[in-house]
């Protein structure tokens, strides 16, 4: 009887939140979603984020992009790949060229896949990241292997942490309002205390891209 509900933040493994909703108090995931279990979720709107990040870089000429995410990754990264994917299938993008990489659990993992992409004939020429962090440690990583950023491979990021603002070139990225995630987490577990009967809801609040020196025009 000490606690009257729950917010959780980032990606619980789903096993966790059955657990927490066995309790019988109202529960609040941020920033992320966990379908058919029945909890009020605010997330960020990242699937649109990539959709315009690829219409972005499809402006500035770029026509074989990748998209990376680590494999634990949970709904977040999961929309984030299917509005890159989406956002090639709209512009008629060879999927061959265009590709995910889904299938590392850390940064240094991650780069080896992604030095597979770039000995291709035909290597990427931009790398969407699912956060800034791992923006920030192929920023650091591709330099060692003589390529440049943006002149060789431009990169982008998601969240605008500090991390990517504050490095060589700094990272464009997408701009999550995190002080807008927690005010609203809050107010939905205060109405949902207030009246337990209410449908539990999924909000997607909007995304900004910031664009910054990380990203360079092929046209």
């Amino acid at each position: 009887g000490k606690v009257d509900g729950i917010i959780l933040l980032g990606g619980f493994p789903r096993q966790i939140v059955k657990q927490f909703s066995s309790f019988g108090l109202p529960i609040v995931l941020l920033d992320d979603r966990k379908p058919r279990i029945p909890v009020d979720a605010i997330t960020t709107d990242g699937y649109n984020a990539s959709r315009q990040i690829v219409d972005h870089l499809v402006s500035l000429g770029h026509r074989r992009m990748a998209f990376m995410a680590y494999e634990q990754d949970g709904y977040n990264a999961d929309q984030r790949m299917a509005g890159f994917e989406d956002g090639v299938k709209h512009h008629g993008l060879p999927k061959s060229l265009n590709v995910s990489l889904k299938n590392f659990n850390d940064s240094p993992s991650g780069y080896i896949e992604l030095k597979k992409l770039l000995a291709r004939k035909r290597p990427p020429t931009a790398v969407l990241a699912v956060n800034d962090t791992l923006a920030w440690d192929l920023l650091q990583y591709l330099p060692n292997d003589g390529y440049s950023v943006p002149n060789d491979l431009s990169l982008f990021g998601f969240d605008d942490d500090s991390i990517g603002r504050n490095c060589n070139p700094p990272i464009s990225t997408v701009r999550v309002d995190k002080h807008e995630l927690g005010r609203i987490g809050v107010e939905t577990l205060l109405n949902r205390i207030e009246n337990p009967g209410l449908s539990t809801t999924t909000l997607h609040l909007p995304t900004e891209l910031v664009h910054r020196d990380s990203v360079a025009s092929l046209s």
